[in-house]
């Protein structure tokens, strides 16, 4: 970089199985406070071991926001009867709310753009995040419970198909 500049370089790309422990307490940071909102430190993204995460890499898609050469985002999807299943959607709490998860679910989709609907569950006491997807296109189609938090099933048909 030249003396003087601050460029900043960004951008969005597929993870490498040498970023994964990386994701892994990226994911662990971004959900602690909803874990803790939650009531349950045992939340799945809290309890997933690097050998799961290994398994998602290994048969779906897993994208990250690098900024400066550091991770700071990720999302994730596996692909099951032409249906993307989008999961893990994180951001470092420090760079939240700067348009870095709309990015990340953007490219995501551009990726998969052969699926013929994306699907994703999210916290239903979490409105800002329910918000999020909604700004891309995703409605409430249904509800549920992991455990002790109530969820909410959000879908988006492939504008394509």
């Amino acid at each position: 970089m030249e003396e003087g500049t601050d460029a900043v370089v960004a951008r969005v790309r597929s993870a490498r199985a040498g970023d994964l422990e990386t994701i892994l307490d990226l994911q662990r940071r971004a959900f602690a406070p909803v874990a803790e909102r939650a009531g349950n430190p045992n939340i799945p993204p809290m309890v997933q071991t690097l050998a799961e995460l290994h398994e998602e890499y290994e048969h779906g898609t897993i994208l990250v926001y690098e900024c400066d050469g550091q991770v700071i985002g990720s999302v994730r999807a596996s692909v099951s009867d032409a249906v993307a299943h989008v999961g893990r959607l994180i951001v470092d709490p420090a760079r939240q709310r700067r348009g870095i998860g709309s990015l990340l679910m953007k490219e995501l989709e551009r990726r998969l753009a052969g699926c013929t609907a994306f699907e994703l569950f999210t916290g239903e006491e979490f409105p800002e995040l329910i918000r999020l997807y909604e700004s891309l296109g995703y409605r409430v189609t249904g509800r549920t419970k992991e455990g002790s938090v109530p969820m909410v099933l959000m879908s988006k048909r492939n504008a394509v198909c």
